[in-house]
């Protein structure tokens, strides 16, 4: 587990997003303490935020409003899990 969380940091940090990700999950899936894990879960939730963060999405058309928002609310969402469970994870 610290392995790959280790590894997920410097990943994070050398902006490999996409990386650091999957080894922060390959971190969660070890068999270890949930305190272990929590910091590669939230790392996974730092991501997802700046995932949220730096996406931008041009509207053209008023239709497609609905889709950008719904877009950026499952982002939002899938951030916000991922920094609940890492805090749950902690004592």
């Amino acid at each position: 587990t610290e392995y790959w969380t280790n590894l997920a940091k410097k990943q994070f940090e050398n902006k490999q997003m996409s990386q650091a990700f999957q080894s922060a999950t390959k971190a969660m899936s070890r068999d270890s303490e949930m305190s272990a894990r929590a910091e590669a879960r939230y790392l996974q939730a730092r991501i997802l935020e700046q995932e949220f963060i730096s996406q931008s999405v041009k509207v053209s058309q008023e239709d497609r409003l609905a889709m950008v928002l719904n877009i950026k609310t499952e982002k939002l969402d899938k951030a916000l899990t991922a920094y609940n469970s890492a805090a749950k994870m902690t004592k």
